[in-house]
């Protein structure tokens, strides 16, 4: 059965509208064949690659816009242009896919033009708002100081996501061997799996900001309240939205794809993703409450290692032995548990090392108890 109709006029190139994309191409294919992408996907997937290119720097604007929204104490205007943006993208996926005849590249297409949207209500905002956090870009100007603030604090970071995406080329290869039910029932899932994770990275930045304003104010005792107030808080929204996807898993997976076996995939894979998502409360947790101290090279040390470390060394080692989705499925919570001790002793050490210092111990606002 051909992957679209003989009148469809083929994928969109995005070399249509700029040339500058040209540039890009080289490094599409072999992106796509170091996933282990199938042959018969690879044009789709190679026209979505190629299109959604071009959302990263638009994708870069939206979250350091809403950084800064947050930093103020104002979560909810970002949360209003993301909102628009999302539904945005699913207008524009349906005008695209059902109405213009399009397939994988209107589906990048519309991602793309959500997030120029986004990008351009968040910064717009900023040109409107009063005090230091106003965009203005005639005011643009280098601040040595402050970049080498943020490299020390963001560099790890960065180093951390290159490496959680190097470590899933390795698995994603590995869940593209098992087949193309496999690969559709993955991916469903995934966008499926990924609701609790948002919900609980929101209580990470929330530990980030609540512990930096009062470490900041030497208060070590609303530290800890506010850490165990976000856990607390993470575990049981993480544990709602899991267990409203795991109800819902079947006919959630079927608005992706009805075939049997790419539910029964896709089923699977939430499964073993949903159910320990109290790991992944306690990684966010304690790595959101370690950059707030301004510790960011610790959380990053221990996720390459405790994460991408053990399940690159699993899918080398164990997967090869027994190569079924399950198998490669273990390497997600068996990853988290790991990660999760380490950065938990970390936390903890650190927070006890602050507690010890004498002006933690005397200062005026603990022993006032405001």
């Amino acid at each position: 059965m051909p992957l679209q109709p003989d009148n469809h006029p083929g994928p969109l190139q995005i070399d249509q509208f700029d040339p500058a994309a040209v540039a890009l191409q080289p490094a599409v294919a072999p992106s796509l064949r170091a996933l282990g992408v199938p042959q018969d996907v690879m044009p789709m997937a190679s026209a979505y690659l190629s299109i959604f290119l071009w959302c990263v720097p638009f994708s870069m604007t939206v979250n350091f816009a809403s950084a800064i929204f947050r930093a103020r104490g104002d979560a909810r205007t970002p949360l209003a242009c993301l909102t628009a943006s999302g539904v945005a993208n699913v207008l524009l996926n349906l005008l695209f896919v059902a109405g213009f005849g399009m397939d994988a590249d209107g589906v990048a297409l519309a991602t793309v033009i959500s997030n120029v949207l986004a990008a351009a209500a968040l910064l717009f905002i900023l040109s409107r708002t009063g005090g230091a956090a106003r965009w203005r870009p005639r005011d643009w100007k280098p601040d040595a100081r402050a970049l080498l603030e943020m490299m020390r604090i963001g560099l790890p970071s960065g180093v951390q996501g290159a490496m959680f995406a190097a470590s899933n080329i390795v698995i994603q290869n590995a869940i593209n061997s098992l087949g193309t039910d496999v690969m559709a029932g993955s991916a469903a899932a995934f966008n499926l799996e990924i609701l609790p994770f948002y919900a609980v990275n929101a209580f990470g930045q929330a530990a980030t900001s609540f512990i930096g304003q009062n470490l900041g104010a030497n208060r070590i005792s609303r530290c800890r309240h506010a850490m165990k107030s976000a856990f607390s808080q993470a575990l049981v929204w993480g544990a709602v939205f899991a267990a409203a996807i795991l109800l819902a898993a079947e006919p959630l997976l079927a608005l992706f794809n009805r075939d049997p076996a790419v539910i029964a995939a896709g089923r699977t894979r939430l499964l073993y993703i949903n159910i320990p998502v109290w790991l992944d409360v306690a990684i966010e947790l304690y790595s959101g409450a370690l950059r707030g101290c301004g510790i960011s090279h610790k959380p990053a040390i221990i996720s390459v290692f405790g994460i991408c470390g053990l399940r690159v060394v699993w899918m080398l080692a164990a997967f090869p032995l027994d190569p079924t989705f399950e198998t490669l499925l273990w390497s997600y919570p068996l990853s988290w548990a790991a990660t999760a001790v380490l950065l938990g002793v970390a936390w903890h050490r650190h927070i006890r090392r602050l507690s010890l210092k004498p002006a933690a111990r005397t200062a005026p606002a603990e022993r006032s108890g405001t």
